[in-house]
């Protein structure tokens, strides 16, 4: 069972809180904590603390200065419970959910990382909630059906994330959200909100101070989460996020180990970078290729989620490591992944209009430089660009892709479900609301479900803390000097090879979700054709068979898009009927 699972159910009254404490025994779980008010039910693997009897925290909580917290104190207790949970929020930080009961039901907390999953549905015997789908539908209380609606919006929107599941009835208490019910009615708000973060920005701010504060956050975060899970596997692809993780993973002891993986001959060989960085960490590296074999077009990684939300091409990489980290006894693997989103890996003018708003023309002109030069691209095609933008002031559209959809799909974009971050406030910079975009599609990608079967997997970038320090740093100072993530190569200097600090190239999987494709494109052809989005009247029939019949060559985005089609397919085949 994946690590940081539950099953809680908040009864609709007493006697509904008696007939599930005699029904309910999810496979593999014990029951933690039996009351009118709350059922929990974890494994043994799962980090839980009890709280003044009745209240809980699943998952693992820090205090303000990192240490993990081992014993539930009352008085913190009624502190979250009489601010809602926003003393919690204000003061600890984690991976965690927490549950806090009070005079008139229970308010449930996720924390801003997202850590620990939380989907819910009513229930005859009141709110249930848990980790994943399968727990609940596990129940028997629950039959879900299939939201068409929110398939149609992964087919079109990229990465979008909000409180609606492709399983209706089942939601998902998104990150930084609370829910407050007493077993009957729902009331959802947003306590965590990534605005609040850039308020101090001003002209003056120093890359140096920035780099300070960035050093002692991260290092902090990943020390902390080192000391919960010693024996760790640092994922490291050579590149600057990666290596920065495993760089404090090494400095904070523990038994350490690097694992690296590689694409095919079509894909760029990051092993000596990844090696380089082992060497100098002085850890030993494992070394991974992907490989067709391990792809299964039928398999759902999401098959206990309530989205389509795994990669295929993943599969190749997901397995290994999990064979590995099961070999290895590891007890946690960390990845530097989110890294460039947190740390405003953009390449966009969006900083340059963000100086102009705070630091006036010459501000504006010196971030114009620096991002010409990062981009690679004349100072005047950048300051065309900035003009151009800045005088185009309607809200970008959510990222979408119609290729392969049936035309009538697209004509008009359905609309999308609100996600709480997604509404700036008035006067919002144009670099925060594409961070905040970014932070949201982020939240798509951590659901690794094959990997945690083994150990969690712990992303120190996405932590609370680093988030927000990152977003306190104005958007400029991270292309400063014309470096993406400019801030963090200086904070880390003296910590990672020269070679890794000056890196610009970016490695990926493109040639072998290719080879993938080419391999088992009459597969491919087969399932799309006969599938279930097929019947459904979603796709392109004649434009997948032009891709997919024959021999002729693939290309890259093609191979990307029907990747994704047959992941959509493959979870469908999971939960559909027919």
């Amino acid at each position: 069972m994946k690590l940081n699972s539950f099953l809680a159910l908040v009864p609709r009254n007493p006697d509904s809180a008696v007939a599930a404490r005699q029904a309910l025994l999810p496979p593999g779980m014990s029951e933690r904590l039996g009351s009118d008010t709350i059922l929990l039910f974890v494994p043994d693997d799962t980090p839980w603390l009890l709280f003044d009897g009745d209240g809980v925290i699943v998952g693992d909580l820090f205090d303000p200065s990192s240490t993990r917290i081992s014993a539930g104190d009352p008085d913190s207790f009624r502190q979250w419970r009489a601010t809602g949970g926003k003393a919690l929020l204000d003061r600890h930080w984690g991976s965690y959910l927490a549950l806090l009961p009070g005079d008139d039901g229970v308010t449930v907390l996720r924390d801003p990382s997202g850590g620990v999953a939380c989907y819910y549905a009513a229930t005859a015997w009141g709110l249930m909630l848990a980790s994943d789908a399968a727990l609940l539908t596990a129940t028997g209380l629950i039959a879900p059906t299939i939201d068409w609606d929110e398939i149609l919006a992964q087919l079109i929107f990229v990465s979008l994330r909000t409180p609606r599941t492709a399983l209706d009835p089942i939601r998902e208490l998104l990150p930084g959200s609370t829910l407050h019910t007493d077993g009957i009615d729902v009331r959802v708000d947003s306590l965590w909100s990534p605005y609040r973060y850039v308020e101090g920005w001003t002209a003056n701010a120093r890359i140096d101070d920035a780099a300070d504060g960035l050093r002692r956050i991260v290092t902090n975060t990943v020390g902390a989460w080192a000391r919960v899970y010693p024996k760790s596997l640092s994922e490291l692809s050579g590149g600057l996020d990666s290596s920065i993780i495993t760089a404090c993973l090494a400095r904070a002891g523990g038994e350490v180990a690097g694992v690296t993986v590689r694409g095919r001959q079509a894909d760029l060989d990051e092993t000596p970078y990844a090696q380089l960085v082992a060497d100098t960490c002085n850890i030993p590296l494992h070394r991974l290729t992907l490989d067709t074999a391990f792809i299964d077009l039928g398999r759902s990684a999401s098959a206990r989620l309530p989205r389509p939300t795994a990669r295929i091409f993943g599969q190749a990489s997901d397995l290994q490591i999990a064979a590995l980290g099961r070999t290895h006894a590891t007890q946690a693997f960390f990845s530097g992944g989110t890294g460039d989103t947190v740390m405003w890996y953009f390449n966009t003018v969006t900083p340059a209009l963000d100086r102009l708003a705070v630091d006036g023309v010459a501000g504006f002109l010196g971030t114009i430089g620096d991002l010409a030069e990062m981009c690679a691209v004349p100072r005047s095609r950048a300051l065309a660009l900035a003009a151009r933008k800045l005088l185009h002031r309607r809200p970008q559209p959510w990222p979408h892709d119609c290729l392969f959809l049936a035309p009538d799909v697209c004509r008009e974009l359905p609309a999308i479900p609100p996600h709480p971050w997604w509404a700036a406030p008035r006067g919002t910079r144009r670099g925060v609301r594409a961070y905040v975009r970014a932070l949201i599609q982020m939240q798509d990608h951590f659901e690794y479900y094959d990997r945690s079967e083994v150990a969690p997997l712990i992303t120190p970038f996405y932590a609370q803390p680093v988030i927000e320090f990152c977003l306190s740093v104005p958007s400029w100072l991270w292309c400063a000097g014309g470096r993406n993530r400019a801030v963090a190569r200086h904070a880390f200097a003296d910590m990672l090879p020269r070679a890794i600090l000056e890196r610009r190239t970016k490695g990926g999987f493109d040639g072998f979700a290719n080879e993938v494709l080419l391999e088992r494109r009459g597969e491919a052809h087969t399932r799309l054709r006969e599938g279930h989005l097929a019947r459904a009247g979603l796709l392109d029939l004649p434009a997948i068979d032009a891709a997919l019949l024959g021999e002729r060559p693939i290309a890259e985005r093609s191979a990307n898009r029907l990747l994704r089609l047959l992941a959509i397919e493959a979870w469908l085949g999971c939960w559909a009927s027919g």
